[in-house]
Parts: C-alpha cells; sequence; structure tokens
C-alpha cells in the first residue's frame, strides 16, 4: 500500500530509467509553485570547475542530473530542467565560458550554452553511456569524451555536436580521456583492454604506450599542468602509476582497489579518488597519505591557491548517499547546500498528534522526517535500513510505523525511536526487498507485503508471513490497496499489470484489460474508479479493474505515482514528466504548479493536512507545492550528522 491516513498517498518501490517526453499543459493553481526542499546529499560522480572568483562549480548526479554552484560550492541548485536524461557520470565546463557546459549521460551526450538552464541532445553523440568528457584547457571549442560501450568522440564547437576518433579503439572499450595542458594536441586515451593511448594530432592516430603498466584495466588519467610527458594513471584494482616519459615507461605508486579519478597540481602533487577515500602523493613522496574524513570518492576538481583547494565528489552506488567536499589547510569541508539528489521512494503522514509528522522512505539514508511541514529533515535511527520502499502509520490503542525496507517488514510502537523486525516467513535466502505494505486500520485483520519474489500474507500482526499463491506468481510488488468501500476488496501494482482480491489477499486474478505495459507501480481506488500508474501512462477504471481507459492528454511518459486530495477532491498523477491534476476524475488534466519541478521523475506523492503536496524524486530530493513566505530560510538535513540552514531566499 501506498497511502497512509486520509491525507497521504504514497508511491513507488524501485529506480527505474527515465522515459518519454513532456507535452505542454497549462499549470492549476497559476500562483503555486514547486520549491525543492531537501535532503540534501547525493551521489556525485563528477565535479568540473570554471576558474573565476568565486569559482563556478558543476557537478555529475547519479540519477539527479546537473547541480551548480556560483559560489565555490557553499550553495548548489539544480541546472537539469530540459535535460532528458538525469543520470549523468561526466560533465565538463568549457574554459573559455562558465556557461558551455557538456553532460555526459547514460544515453549520451548533452549539451547547454546558458549554464544549465536548457540542455540539447548532441549531434553525433553515440546513445551509449559516456565514462569521460573534458575541454582542451587551451582551446575553449575543442572537448573529448568516451564512453566504455566502444565510442571515443571529438568536439569544436563546444560540445554540440562530435565526431569519432580513434574508431580502431573501440574494441578496447574507452574509459578515460586526458589532454596535456602544456601540449594541447596530445591526448592520452584509457582503455579497460589494453592500457594507455597516446596521441599527438588531437586524436588522429594512436599508439599504445603501456611498459611497465602491469594493469591494463585503466580508470582515469590525468596529465601534469605544465609536463606533457608526466601523467598519472588510476586502474580497476591495480592502484595509480606514474609516467615521466609520456608511457615509455611507468612504474607503480600505490596499489587501491577501484581508482575512480586522479589529478595532478601544477606542484606535482598527484591526488586519487578510491573507494576507500581521497589520498595525496606529493612531488617525489614514495607513499600516498589518505585525506581524513573522505569516503568513497568518484570524482575530484583542483580548485585556486597554492596548494589548490581540492575538490571531491562523493558517495557509493547504489545504496549510499554522499555529497560534494572540499579539503584546505588540513580540514575537510562538507559542501551539500541544494545539492539535493536523493530518491525518495515514498511517504507517509502522521496526523494523530497535534504536531504532524511526515516520514520519508529513501535510498542511502533510509527513514527521515519532518515535523515541521518539511522544512527540515532528520535521519530516523536505529532501523538499521538504509533503503526504504514502503512506509505506514497505523491508529490503534497503541500506534504502529511499519516499513517495508530492503531487509524486510520492521515495526516502531513508539514513534520511531526503536523498531524490531517482523519479517518471520519472509524470503530470506536471499533477501527480498518488501516494496508495498496493506496494514488494515487498527492492525486487526490480515497484513499484507508485496515483496520482488511474491506476495504475502499474515494474520497475527505480522509475527509470521506465508507466501500466497492463489492466482498469483512469484512477481515484483509495488503497490498495494484497499477499496474503502467494499470489504475484502484490494489491488495490487506488479511487474505484470494489476491483480484483484475480493478476498483479502487470500487468492487473486489478473486486472489489466486495456492496459498497455506490463509494469503498473501504483493503484489507487477514488469513489467509484480505480486509478493504475505505469510504464504506459495512467489508466482508469469504472468497473472494478474489469476494463481500463488510457488518459490521452497526460505525456507520453510512465506515471509513477497517485494521490487525491479529498479536501478539494483533486486527483494528481506523478509522472516522469512532473506533476498533472484533474478535478473531474481524468476526464482532462492539467500540469501542477506553475513551474518544475526542476527534477520531473516522480516517484511519490503525499497531500499534507495543513495544505500543499509533497513529491519524491529520482535522484532529486524532495519538492514541495505552495505558495511560501519568500523570506523564510529553508533547513536541510545534510548527511553524515548535522544541519544547514539556507540564507533567506531572495
Amino acid at each position: 500500500m501506498r497511502r497512509r491516513s486520509v491525507f497521504t498517498a504514497v508511491l513507488s518501490a524501485a529506480v527505474f530509467a527515465a522515459s518519454g517526453a513532456g507535452v505542454a499543459a497549462a499549470a492549476s493553481p497559476p500562483t503555486a509553485f514547486w520549491t525543492p526542499v531537501g535532503p540534501a546529499g547525493a551521489v556525485v560522480l563528477s565535479l568540473a570547475r570554471f576558474p573565476s572568483s568565486p569559482e563556478v562549480l558543476y557537478a555529475g548526479v547519479d540519477h539527479g542530473g546537473v547541480f551548480r554552484s556560483d559560489d565555490a560550492g557553499l550553495h548548489w541548485h539544480s541546472v537539469s530542467v530540459g535535460l532528458p536524461d538525469p543520470g549523468v557520470s561526466a560533465v565538463a565546463v568549457s574554459p573559455g565560458d562558465a556557461n558551455v557546459v557538456v553532460a555526459g549521460a547514460q544515453s549520451g551526450l548533452y549539451f547547454s550554452v546558458n549554464g544549465g538552464t536548457s540542455w540539447a541532445l548532441a549531434a553525433g553523440s553515440p546513445g551509449t553511456g559516456i565514462n569521460a568528457v573534458v575541454f582542451d584547457p587551451a582551446g575553449a571549442s575543442i572537448a573529448y569524451a568516451v564512453s566504455s560501450a566502444g565510442w571515443a568522440g571529438r568536439s569544436a564547437d563546444g560540445g554540440a555536436s562530435w565526431t569519432p576518433i580513434g574508431a580502431s579503439l573501440f574494441a578496447q572499450q574507452p574509459t578515460a580521456i586526458a589532454v596535456a595542458p602544456s601540449a594541447h594536441t596530445t591526448l592520452y586515451m584509457g582503455t579497460l583492454q589494453n592500457g594507455v593511448y597516446k596521441s599527438t594530432d588531437s586524436g588522429a592516430t594512436w599508439t599504445d604506450v603501456n611498459f611497465g603498466l602491469t594493469n591494463l584495466h585503466v580508470s582515469a588519467l590525468a596529465v601534469h599542468p605544465t609536463d606533457a610527458q608526466n601523467v598519472f594513471a588510476g586502474t580497476v584494482n591495480g592502484g595509480v602509476f606514474l609516467t615521466h616519459d609520456s608511457g615509455a615507461h611507468w612504474e607503480p605508486t600505490g596499489t587501491f582497489v577501484a581508482v575512480n579519478a586522479v589529478a595532478v597540481d601544477s606542484a606535482g602533487t598527484a591526488y586519487a579518488g578510491v573507494q576507500t577515500g581521497a589520498y595525496v602523493l606529493p612531488s617525489g613522496a614514495t607513499a600516498w597519505s589518505a585525506i581524513p574524513g573522505s569516503v568513497w570518492v568518484n570524482a575530484l576538481a583542483l580548485g585556486a591557491g597554492t596548494p589548490p583547494r581540492l575538490y571531491l565528489g562523493y558517495g557509493k552506488l547504489p545504496f549510499d548517499v554522499g555529497g560534494a567536499a572540499y579539503y584546505e589547510s588540513s580540514v575537510f569541508h562538507v559542501i551539500v547546500d541544494g545539492l539535493n539528489g536523493i530518491t525518495v521512494n515514498t511517504f507517509a503522514v502522521d496526523d494523530m498528534d497535534a504536531e504532524t509528522r511526515i516520514l520519508a522512505g529513501t535510498v542511502g539514508l533510509g527513514l527521515i522526517q519532518s515535523q515541521d511541514g518539511a522544512r527540515s529533515w532528520t535521519q530516523v535511527s536505529g532501523l538499521g535500513q538504509n533503503s526504504i520502499l514502503d512506509v505506514t502509520v497505523v491508529a490503534g490503542t497503541t500506534e504502529a510505523f511499519y516499513v517495508g525496507a530492503a531487509g524486510g517488514v520492521f515495526r516502531s510502537t513508539d514513534e520511531g525511536a526503536t523498531w524490531t523486525s517482523v519479517s518471520n516467513g519472509l524470503p530470506t535466502q536471499p533477501p527480498s526487498p518488501v516494496g508495498s505494505l496493506l496494514i488494515p486500520s487498527g492492525g486487526g485483520g490480515a497484513f499484507l507485503a508485496g515483496t520482488y519474489h511474491g506476495l504475502f500474507r499474515s494474520t497475527d500482526s505480522a509475527a509470521s508471513w506465508s507466501q500466497v499463491t492463489a492466482g498469483l506468481p512469484a512477481l515484483v510488488f509495488y503497490s498495494l490497496t484497499a477499496d474503502p468501500a467494499s470489504s475484502g476488496v484490494v489491488y495490487a501494482a506488479t511487474e505484470q499489470g494489476v491483480f484483484k482480491s475480493t478476498d483479502g489477499g487470500s487468492s487473486w486474478s489478473a486486472a489489466n484489460a486495456g492496459i498497455t505495459g506490463s509494469l503498473v507501480y501504483d493503484v489507487l481506488v477514488v469513489g467509484g474508479s480505480v486509478f493504475a500508474a505505469g510504464e504506459g501512462g495512467l489508466f482508469r477504471s469504472g468497473n472494478g479493474g474489469g476494463s481500463w481507459e488510457k488518459a490521452t492528454d497526460l505525456p507520453a511518459s510512465p506515471a509513477h505515482a497517485i494521490a487525491y486530495d479529498p479536501s478539494t477532491s483533486t486527483l494528481y498523477a506523478g509522472t516522469y514528466a512532473g506533476v498533472y491534476e484533474t478535478d473531474d476524475l481524468g476526464a482532462t488534466w492539467v500540469h501542477t504548479g506553475a513551474s518544475g519541478p526542476s527534477n520531473p521523475q516522480i516517484l511519490s506523492l503525499a497531500v499534507l493536512p495543513q495544505g500543499g503536496l509533497l513529491a519524491g524524486t529520482l535522484g532529486g530530493s524532495v519538492f514541495l507545492l505552495s505558495a511560501p513566505d519568500p523570506r523564510e530560510s529553508v533547513e536541510r538535513v545534510t548527511p553524515r550528522g548535522g544541519t544547514r540552514t539556507l540564507p533567506p531566499r531572495p
């Protein structure tokens, strides 16, 4: 189930790649707008710096698109509107213009000429995942990119169009590319199959340079700023190697597991980002030193100063949360204000106390909560689960919270202070994530738990579970909901469409006539209608799931969440193209809010009792639809403890 109080609608379970284009629609109401409200944190895979004062930074975020900072990372804002693929693994900024940016994503190359205000697919993009993008430090319009799927390319117009280079090396799976700042026609390319190649003619011809390179699985490259022969190569499980003669001879400098990034400054000091953190190797030194406070570093960028400020992007895929930081004067500083890149799977609203509590299940931060209308968030401790797929609040003699997590079902009877696993009978070898829960109000009756390996039922208040097989294969379950007007009627959203039970979940039958696309993520009963959201869009049934009709005036995009506000009779649909609403049970739809959210991939929705609509996104944290006081500040949770307060909005 995805909705836990009369004001709450919840969705979601897993993370899926976005697809589909949006359509133009009028916003309603026009005075409301979407505000990012955290929580802060992201898995930062790439960083790019433009030399200015203060420095302009760009961050490529897994599932979160591109973020920009205009004050050396103190504050960030999303610049991903119009970027169709938020899975950004590489980002580069032109050395001649801070607004010319190239993003390498899972589906290819995109470029912006206005600092990320808008994006376009680059001509000649390979259509495959991009591993690295770099600009020529001496040429504001020259850029290079590689894809381990078998492609390397060059752009002469700031990333707008690309021409393949080094086609004979495509089979070697290019993973890294670097330009020699002091000899800009000299390039080095790293591959997963055969080490390092060198070109002295801007990529027209290449020669392998691997003598002494004992690990040929190269993942990162960096060239000394003033010496084109001095190159560092990071490898997969082989550490970092150094050459002083353009690759004619390599020597090991240190052994690491999975080197993700390397950098070298003008003094010859080298930096490495690896799974265990960041390390520094002063020029002439023989041993690397760990930078305290860093962990799972994916990206490095050198800033101004002597020695230069070191920027780091960190975070572990897929179930940990990181952000951005900088290291300067032996101090490690976390800089995540506004870097809202958390995936938010589900919401629940506890409105049974005087102070409304909002619960949100995330990927990485686990269960978080807000008791001030989503202005600030704190992590719920003691649960021990960093991926929460569903959460529900159950009223009764004793109020209880239940969560469905990667590790099973958990219950708290003291408002989240302590938790107990109630997973007896659920799959354990391997454990099956629990994507949906349906628990009757008051805790009486049968409990249902939809897992990634089938549906389970409990008749003893979650003390034990048994699998339901009548009419059901071992499906992935995304959502469960009961028909409040029909006792025993339950609907399930699964990887094979909608299923219906008329006996409280004991037996089931498929109810898919008219639904296109097998994946259905959410289902909701409103009055006499049933709504289903899935990869084929949004569907409505007026006969209890007997047949379905598709909403035709929504974007050609997957729909992932449904919520209903009984106070205004408004139905909301969260899609991968934003949020839409209807006040006539789906006959007509309009875009919700004046603009945004900046991350349009909606995974979850919740209507707040005090007014306002929450949208949880894929890699974009939470957005609030309301008309807030622009003089207010917003406080956001920061990973690894503490909160930070942003200055008043202008």
